[in-house]
């Protein structure tokens, strides 16, 4: 993908900053710039007031009147654009967050979980672009300052030594400019090891990881491989910056030798020119001035710079081109009573180097409960995605019946994973994210909750999950059962339940699954799962091995004969066979 240009940068920034709010964003920019243009009247003010000492009452009067008139609107404009931009630096980090969070959804899948995109996402979280919007524009009325102080100087005090001065100014920024950029290419490249280092400071807050890293005695582990990536990232960027002071340093230290030379110059030349004390202290105010602002406009820019590098991977995350979605497609199907129908299938996911899924002709039936089996890695969960409408095929297509099916904007898919949500809300709010139309419809999620075996009152209802926000929390069986309910709730066609009770013992499982089985009686049902025992009821059973269909067929003709399902069977019943004694 092209690199932005820095027009496109700023524009992309400045239009998340107008979103955030409006109003706020053009008080802020326009008593910012009032304020700045005030602060260069001060000597002006000063100079009036010190030319009239001495002249009289009312001459006084006015020079005072001229400076205190601009002292006040000064302090007056700078708490409106105070007050302007803390209220813009509120309201941006959630619309900004927003944004990600929306285009992150308008990806595919793929992209979603591709390390490059995932890169641009953390990298530009980092960017805080509230304060970069300021920043930015506090340079821009920096530079204009900088300038009309010169052409000041220049024209009422002494040329040769403002030109120094902006020789050496300009040397200075240059300098640190050039390693500025240095730094910041270097921590954008770092991207990856920070967003590993984030993951190892989470592994020790979150509470998802707490039990096991516990029970393992991991901390000292975890702490010591979060200590040597810290270090490697923190000594590279103090080799950067240990280069940039020594570089940096002569500019600085011969700027500020020729501030203190242009004071006497200034002196000098006022002296000479028969100039007067208010003369003197206006050029002397608008040195010290120019000093200050060039001070900060230096520190700004280079902050300016290693924000732009950030705007960079922003204005990249969001023109990502939005990957292929899978198109659902509906024709009448030959057997009247099919579901969808597979036809050569075959999937491929990036980078990897053998195909996910090869040659996969399957059709599956009104009513029917079909079962996956096979080894870790055979293709099964990958299945699952691509019916689900989750990633595009390669070659073949995914063919709806359009007899008995009514597509609407989704896939008439649902789905039960093996990694399912916990959402921290209610438990009403948990199993309603299944069909936020039937959101409030209590009695259907009451009724299946008395299914699934689950309190189905009111209260339970209402129930705040996660403890992290002082919820409750639930047992495993019972989040698994609260997953299944807002699986069933959203309208389909066919249910799939990939491996969501891998955790459980193969007891509890067949339980589980019985229950699943019962519920969606009379839809078609997909069961992925490497465990051979929890399927002996169903209809078919279909056996994947590196992404291929190689068998297929009832549990007990697939047994009957020397097949790959009746060696995985077996040898998985051996494992739960008891000893008895003799």
């Amino acid at each position: 993908m092209r690199q932005a240009s820095s027009f496109e940068k700023i524009q992309v920034c400045a239009r998340l900053i107008q979103q955030a709010d409006p109003r706020q964003s053009k008080l802020f920019y326009s008593c910012f710039a009032v304020y700045t243009a005030l602060v260069l009247f001060e000597p002006f003010g000063m100079r009036a007031f010190l030319n009239r000492w001495g002249d009289g009452t009312e001459s006084m009067l006015s020079a005072i009147g001229f400076l205190t008139a601009i002292m006040l609107l000064r302090q007056l404009f700078g708490t409106v654009e105070l007050l302007a931009r803390t209220r813009l630096q509120d309201a941006l980090p959630p619309l900004y967050e927003r944004k990600l969070a929306e285009n992150m959804q308008r990806l595919s899948l793929e992209q979603a979980e591709d390390a490059g995109v995932q890169d641009l996402l953390f990298k530009s979280k980092r960017l805080n672009l509230a304060k970069a919007g300021v920043n930015a524009y506090s340079v821009l009325c920096d530079a204009l300052s900088l300038a009309v102080i010169l052409v000041l100087v220049l024209v009422f005090g002494n040329g040769l030594a403002a030109g120094m001065v902006l020789l050496f100014t300009a040397w200075g920024v240059y300098a640190q400019t050039v390693q500025t950029k240095r730094t910041a290419d270097l921590v954008r490249a770092q991207g990856s090891e920070q967003r590993l280092l984030d993951r190892l400071f989470r592994l020790g807050i979150e509470r998802e990881s707490h039990m096991e890293i516990r029970v393992l005695s991991a901390n000292d582990f975890l702490r010591k491989r979060w200590k040597q990536h810290m270090n490697m990232l923190v000594e590279a960027l103090a080799s950067r910056e240990r280069q940039a002071a020594w570089r940096t340093t002569p500019p600085v230290l011969v700027y500020f030798f020729l501030q203190a030379l242009l004071a006497a110059f200034v002196g000098w030349g006022v002296i000479r020119e028969g100039g007067t004390a208010g003369d003197f202290v206006f050029l002397f105010t608008l040195v010290n001035l120019f000093g200050d602002l060039a001070t900060g406009f230096s520190g700004k820019l280079n902050v300016l710079i290693r924000d732009a590098r950030m705007a960079e991977d922003l204005w990249q995350f969001l023109n990502l081109p939005a990957g292929l979605r899978p198109k659902a497609v509906t024709q009448p199907l030959p057997e009247k009573n099919a579901v969808v129908s597979l036809r050569n299938i075959s999937y491929r996911y990036p980078n990897a180097d053998r195909a996910a899924l090869q040659e996969i002709d399957l059709t599956i039936y009104e009513g029917e409960t079909l079962a996956i089996v096979g080894e870790m890695g055979s293709g099964k969960s990958t299945l699952v995605k691509v019916l689900a409408g989750l990633l595009p095929v390669e070659t073949g297509e995914v063919v709806w019946n359009a007899e008995t099916v009514a597509l609407g904007a989704t896939f008439p898919v649902t789905s039960v994973f093996q990694d399912f949500n916990r959402f921290h809300m209610t438990v009403q709010e948990n199993i309603g994210l299944g069909h936020l139309a039937d959101l409030q419809n209590k009695e259907r999620m009451k009724k299946l909750l008395q299914d699934l075996g689950l309190p189905h009152d009111l209260e339970f209802l209402q129930k705040q999950l996660g403890t992290e926000f002082g919820g409750e929390d639930l047992s495993g069986g019972q989040w698994q059962r609260v997953a299944i309910a807002r699986a069933l709730l959203k309208p389909h066609r066919l249910v799939t339940f990939d491996e969501p009770t891998a955790a459980l013992d193969p007891k509890a499982e067949v339980e589980l699954i019985e229950l699943f089985l019962r519920l969606a009686e009379n839809q078609a049902k997909l069961i992925v799962t490497h465990r051979l025992a929890a399927v002996k009821k169903a209809d078919r059973s279909v056996v994947m091995e590196r992404g291929r269909i190689v068998e297929i067929g009832t549990h007990e003709q697939l047994m009957s004969r020397d097949s790959r399902y009746r060696d995985l069977f077996e040898s998985q019943a051996s494992w739960y066979a008891e000893e008895v004694p003799r």
